[in-house]
């Protein structure tokens, strides 16, 4: 999912809740909930890169009621409060008469990689990356015709590739990015 579309989503909160009216939301897990208060968007604490880094601006819903439990516990509900979030996107968002205010795309998820390929192909076409893997927040970018990966925020971790397939020995948790393309989440990709 891009930034805009994400924050697309936030803004439905701000600018489409109708007091009068309650929200309905749901998740890819199955979860179903109408929700009648709303904090609206705000700017979170958490940087890149922290170990509880939830993107730069979230949205509160309150006073949930459970229309259809979901399939597992992906979707957190702490005092009748959900928090929308990088870690928490719905797959919709309506006002309780049906008009649809936010639906995911179904390709808002084509930026994650399929494969090594994918990756190397974007990566030799230009493209650069910001990705999550275990909650922290990496870059991979290109300058002088190389290719540099590193956490955000910590700039011992900065390693620079002469080419796209050599990048994908960069090391994440003593993994190779190359075995773990499946289980990045890409939240920005230039191309």
């Amino acid at each position: 999912m891009t930034n805009k579309k994400y924050l697309e989503l936030l803004y439905s909160f701000n600018h489409s809740f109708d007091d009068s009216s309650p929200l309905i939301i749901e998740w890819k897990n199955g979860l179903k909930v109408k929700c009648n208060s709303i904090t609206g968007m705000y700017e979170t604490d958490t940087e890149p890169g922290d170990d509880d880094y939830i993107g730069e601006y979230a949205a509160a819903v309150g006073d949930v009621e459970i229309l259809r439990q979901g399939n597992d516990n992906s979707v957190e509900i702490y005092n009748d409060c959900i928090e929308i979030s990088l870690k928490c996107i719905p797959e919709r968002v309506s006002l309780e008469s049906g008009i649809v205010l936010w639906e995911r795309e179904v390709n808002d998820f084509d930026n994650n990689f399929y494969d090594e390929y994918d990756l190397i192909d974007c990566l030799n076409r230009g493209c650069e990356v910001e990705f999550l893997y275990n909650e922290k927040m990496y870059s991979i970018t290109h300058s002088d015709n190389k290719i540099i990966v590193t956490e955000f925020y910590n700039e011992d971790s900065e390693k620079t590739y002469p080419d796209a397939l050599t990048a994908l020995s960069y090391e994440i948790d003593g993994k190779p990015l190359r075995d773990i393309i499946s289980k990045m989440k890409v939240v920005d990709r230039s191309f």
